[in-house]
């Protein structure tokens, strides 16, 4: 996958902190599965601390992958659990990895199965939510949480964006997409060269209103996006 030179200005966005950031050269490497359906995440090859801290992260993100396997699929084949993954967009100096999880653990009433994405700022070899290459307007006010728990939230437009780039939505699934505080997942989509949108946090029984949305960059120029960004995810392949 190619990238824009620029694209150390998306770092300083990220990071907000001018100066911060400095472009990482890596590959990737991947890994042979970590057990039977459990796609191993892949590993950066590469010099430097950042390239180090993120491999530790990678690592302990499979380290209780296996934990949680275990533990779950207790009495096979009537439990399982199962990873798989793609990378959506890797560098030099974002790295995003989708990654799909489905499980059954004997006892429960139901399996469970959700995506979520794994984005890093390469540059400081730490993980990023993207929250901060959205225009300020789209960030709603912080909510008091003392423990940390409650991720970033999105302003309505935010899911007036999502909701219009979708045709297809189901009226009901717009609905409770705009009663859901602005929870969002989002991530770099070099093969639709864009942002993806995904809504989280809704009950189960609504998951299904939980589909991603590429928001493309034509639309994300015109709302204020980063230039730089745009020309980024415009470059890659």
């Amino acid at each position: 996958m190619t990238m824009a030179k620029n694209l150390v200005a998306v770092a300083l966005l990220l990071v907000g902190a001018p100066g911060a950031a400095e472009e990482v050269s890596f590959t990737l490497k991947t890994r042979p599965d970590l057990a039977e359906g459990i796609a191993a995440l892949p590993r950066l090859v590469g010099e430097g601390q950042a390239i180090r801290q993120i491999n530790a992260l990678l690592s302990a993100k499979d380290a209780e992958v296996l934990a949680l396997a275990k533990d779950c699929n207790s009495d096979p084949p009537n439990s399982f659990y199962e990873r798989s993954l793609a990378v959506t967009f890797d560098g030099p100096l974002l790295l995003s990895i989708l990654v799909e999880t489905a499980f059954y653990c004997p006892g429960a009433a139901h399996g469970l199965s959700w995506v979520e994405p794994l984005n890093f700022d390469v540059s400081l070899g730490t993980a990023t939510d993207m929250h901060g290459v959205f225009p300020a307007a789209f960030i709603a006010k912080p909510t008091t949480d003392p423990k940390g728990y409650l991720p970033p939230r999105f302003t309505p437009e935010v899911a007036e964006l999502y909701i219009s780039s979708d045709p297809e939505i189901d009226p009901d699934c717009a609905n409770l997409i705009r009663d859901n505080e602005g929870l969002f997942d989002v991530w770099p989509n070099a093969a639709q060269h864009g942002l993806t949108l995904m809504p989280f946090g809704l009950a189960y029984f609504f998951t299904f209103c939980q589909n991603p949305v590429t928001i493309p960059t034509a639309t994300l120029r015109q709302l204020g996006f980063d230039k730089a960004l745009l020309e980024a995810l415009e470059a890659s392949e």
